[in-house]
């Protein structure tokens, strides 16, 4: 791969796709905004994908982001949540959900008393949200949250989100960490999810649901990049790229940036979260 600090060019990966005939390589849709809002309303018809750029389909399956494939949050993502309201009782400022899709976490902060703000990127999920209870939603993309200096006690970001910084690079990690040292309140956090890319290949190739979507894989560097997109019906999302880094790859991209990272939050899969504290 190239330098960590060297922005990806996707179009190496977009010259090379291998979709089905008529349909686009490049997307522009909120197709998950469209998914979430049909399947919030009962109107779902199943025709929801997440694509690879070899043009593999599997099934998105929106019911996950409702709490439809558990009961109640995974053990890890339970802990995750629990550092979050901790940052915010001790900061006295609310949990920024960044990437809150539609509000599956956001409703269960609430519902436990933890005062939250939540952001998506996606129109259709901000309304859902809205519509599900939450509070206070907005629209917000991770690399430039609209909020004000030390408004927050902690950015909670699930669902790989941080991967998606700067184009999924180690340099717009860095800048996007830069950024929530400016949201978050003195003696706040940051609590994130990514996943290792060695695992990621091993879990997807055993999934029945999955496969190895990954794009660029260095195992000396413990990174890994990986390249997808929602579809639904006529909708087609745009190129989303994820990095995946191990622990000590992340441990070292976080290392310029005015965080520490003070524990990872382990889950039985590639996943994790980051806890990071600022440096003392």
């Amino acid at each position: 791969m190239a330098d960590p600090d060297d922005s990806v060019d996707h179009a190496d990966y977009l010259d090379h796709l291998d979709l089905p005939e008529g349909c686009p390589t490049l997307g522009t849709d909120d197709a998950m905004g469209r998914m979430v809002w049909d399947y919030w309303r009962g109107e779902y018809d199943g025709s929801g994908v997440y694509r690879d750029p070899m043009g593999r389909p599997r099934d998105a399956h929106p019911e996950w982001y409702f709490g439809g494939a558990f009961d109640g949050p995974v053990p890890e993502t339970r802990r995750a949540m629990d550092l979050a309201a901790e940052a915010a009782t001790e900061t006295g400022a609310p949990v920024f959900d960044l990437g809150c899709g539609p509000g599956q976490d956001a409703r269960r902060f609430q519902s436990e008393g933890t005062p939250v703000v939540a952001g998506d990127p996606s129109l259709g999920s901000v309304r859902v949200a809205r519509e599900a209870g939450v509070d206070r939603v907005l629209t917000a993309d991770l690399n430039a949250p609209p909020l004000t200096a030390d408004s927050v006690g902690c950015v909670y970001a699930s669902g790989t989100q941080l991967g998606t910084a700067g184009g999924g690079t180690v340099g717009g990690l860095r800048r996007v960490l830069g950024e929530f040292d400016r949201l978050v309140a003195p003696d706040g956090r940051v609590v994130a999810d990514l996943k290792d890319p060695q695992e990621h290949r091993e879990e997807a190739a055993a999934a029945p649901n999955a496969f190895d979507d990954t794009v660029a894989f260095d195992p000396a560097a413990g990174m890994g990049l990986r390249l997808m997109r929602t579809e639904y019906r006529d909708a087609v999302g745009r190129w989303i790229p994820l990095l995946l880094l191990t622990p000590e790859a992340a441990t070292r991209a976080v290392e310029p940036t005015p965080w520490d990272l003070v524990d990872t939050v382990d889950g039985d899969g590639s996943r994790y979260y980051l806890h990071l504290e600022r440096r003392g």
